[in-house]
């Protein structure tokens, strides 16, 4: 029984991320003599309508194990109706967990962002770390982590990750319609991607399975191309974009603004905001402080904006994409190109070879602005319906702070 407990004491020292200095420095086990630290809390919150239904299992059975091993406390909560999760953490005291876990897709931590960034005290609210363990259809975000961590995208690598890691800085983008501001930290759809992903909710209980049917009969029956445009701020790429809060006063409890939009001389040319979308705008582009609006458009097959690599465990959209490299990235396909270019992009998505794919191309921007023709298209942040008839939205690099493992231990390895 010594040696069991002793083995027991052995892992919490090594897996527990506070001791990653001591533990590098040393070569046997039997050097391992510095003292033991309190355990650390996690609030765990199961979504368990979540994708197929299966959160609670997966939870109990995958992660719950590994938290143990690991010498981490946990206080799990089932949500048992519509923005629970965003309610829970509206009203959590700060400082007391290490991290707040969902335990679902990506729609659970949408709330679980929402709910932060809604406080009186959102400016230290939103740096509460956050964590996920994919339990949804999609799972855009824990595949997006578990990428970066040179892990696979399973719920027990994803408990691992949680267990070995430590706060990283996460890009969060506020996208406004003019009547309400939301903050995404996962991707923006448009045209048949987002007709796709909200489409498919019925199909949910087949789990990722439900984006390629839906995409199938997209792709078959549905309208081909998607009237609008996009305009972007392109910048000198020599320049990185500042962080939030080595920018703004970390105490202070001013909300996030779009100041990239916002003033006279900042956002899109007025003729670009007023002008019909089949009508030409007598300018393509115009220079503001720090870099150009400029314009894509008229027609598009698929328009996927991601602030992270991967938009589901199957969809790898953005290879180049950071967690806080204070930009989105557009990726689309323009409307003269014909299905059989959407095909073939979207049949080589998973591995992110579609880059190389007729027809795709890609831009990398710190705000941007999307106005379909019909009213009636839908756009999603974040896998939510939001309403139009425009939406404006803008990076604020590093606003808030995921669980990953250390980005140093990657690069040593590589």
């Amino acid at each position: 029984m010594d040696q069991v407990m002793q083995l027991q004491k052995t892992v919490n020292l090594v897996v527990d991320p506070r001791n990653h200095g001591n533990v590098q420095q040393v070569t046997s086990l039997d050097d391992l003599q510095f003292g033991e630290k309190p355990a650390r809390k996690f609030l765990v919150l199961v979504n368990p309508v979540s994708g197929p239904g299966r959160a609670v299992q997966i939870y109990e059975n995958k992660v719950a194990p590994v938290f143990r091993f690991a010498n981490v406390e946990t206080e799990v909560k089932i949500m048992d109706h519509a923005n629970h999760a965003m309610e829970i953490v509206t009203e959590i005291p700060l400082g007391v967990y290490d991290c707040v876990v969902a335990v679902g897709g990506d729609g659970s931590l949408y709330e679980i962002v929402q709910g932060l960034m809604k406080r009186p005290d959102w400016n230290m609210a939103i740096r509460q770390p956050i964590g996920i363990i994919p339990g949804g259809s999609g799972n855009g975000l824990a595949h997006s982590i578990a990428h970066q961590s040179e892990e696979k995208g399973k719920p027990i690598n994803a408990a691992f990750i949680l267990a070995k890691g430590v706060p990283h800085d996460l890009d969060i983008t506020s996208v406004r319609n003019g009547k309400e501001t939301t903050y995404s930290f996962l991707s923006l759809e448009w045209a048949s991607i987002a007709d796709v992903d909200i489409g498919s909710e019925k199909l949910r209980m087949l789990g990722g399975l439900r984006f390629t049917v839906a995409f199938v009969n997209q792709l078959v029956f549905q309208r081909p191309e998607y009237p609008g445009k996009i305009w972007y701020l392109e910048e000198d790429e020599a320049e990185e974009p500042p962080r939030y809060f080595e920018q703004h006063d970390p105490n202070s409890t001013d909300r996030p603004t779009m100041d990239l939009f916002d003033g006279e001389d900042h956002g899109p040319p007025e003729s670009h905001k007023e002008a019909p979308i089949n009508e030409e705008t007598p300018e393509k582009q115009v220079a503001i402080t720090g870099g150009k609006w400029k314009e894509l458009g008229s027609h598009f097959r698929i328009v996927w904006v991601m602030n992270v690599t991967h938009a589901a465990s199957d969809a790898h959209i953005a290879p180049s994409a950071e967690f806080d490299d204070g930009y989105n990235y557009i990726v689309f396909m323009d409307g003269a190109h014909p299905r059989k270019d959407l095909l073939q992009m979207m049949l080589a998505i998973e591995t992110g070879e579609h880059m190389g794919k007729k027809g795709v191309q890609q831009v990398r921007t710190r705000a941007f602005k999307l106005v379909p023709e019909r009213a009636t298209d839908l756009m999603c942040v974040d896998g939510e319906v939001v309403e139009g008839p425009y939406l404006e939205a803008q990076v604020h690099r590093g606003l808030a702070r995921i669980m990953a493992v250390p980005r140093w231990e990657n690069k040593s390895q590589s």
